[in-house]
Order: structure tokens, then C-alpha cells, then sequence
């Protein structure tokens, strides 16, 4: 049996008057010294789409820790000589004003646990 043209779009109508909305999304997992370096860079790039109309994605930092730790300065907060915001700032802190959230979370099988 042969479809008309007419027929075929009636299968699955696409209106052309409203675009698509696409929102772009980063996901970074882990908040070691690649995340939250990532993290803090990646709101300052140039974000453009095909029109050079500026898109910024949201940018979300998962970690399963409130905190991000120094390990080398661990020592230094046990004997005194440095306070827990010097060795193990929140991510609260490190990306306030940057653009960049934080859910805390961690990766199972493949797929994300919030």
C-alpha cells in the first residue's frame, strides 16, 4: 500500500514554530583536584551555540563529601598549626559565586546516585 506524503506527516506532526529547547547540562563526578579545578574553569569559557548566541550550561560538581580535603596539610590541622577551612574547605565555599553547583551524590554501575 503506498502512503502519501500528506499521510506521513500526520504520523508524527513536528511543529517547526517552536523550537526545540535545549539546555545543556555538565555533571562532573568526584571533587579531587581535576573536579573542583573543572569546576571552578569551566563557567568562565566562552559558551556559544551555532548562532553565537551565548548559551552557559549548568554545571553541577557531585561528590559524596561536604568537603573537598588537603591531604598534605592533614598534619598541620592535627597539630594545631592549620584550621579545618585551610585544609578541608566545604565545596560550599570553593565554588560560591562561581556559577557552579554541588549535589552530594556518587556513581554506581554506570548510572548516578543523588
Amino acid at each position: 500500500e503506498k502512503i502519501s506524503n500528506n499521510e506521513r506527516e500526520n504520523e508524527n506532526p513536528i511543529s517547526l514554530a517552536e523550537p526545540a529547547i535545549y539546555e545543556p547540562h555538565i555533571v562532573i563526578l568526584g571533587g579531587g583536584f581535576g573536579g573542583i579545578n573543572t569546576a571552578l574553569t569551566l563557567p568562565s569559557l566562552p559558551w556559544a551555540n551555532d548562532n553565537n548566541c551565548r548559551i552557559r550550561p549548568k554545571i553541577t560538581l557531585v561528590d559524596k563529601s561536604e568537603r573537598f580535603v588537603f591531604l598534605p596539610l592533614l598534619y598541620e590541622l592535627c597539630v594545631g598549626d592549620a584550621s579545618l577551612e585551610e585544609v578541608a574547605p566545604t565545596f560550599a565555599s570553593l565554588l560560591e559565586g562561581s556559577g557552579t553547583g554541588k549535589n552530594e551524590g556518587r556513581s554506581e554501575s554506570g548510572g548516578l546516585s543523588l
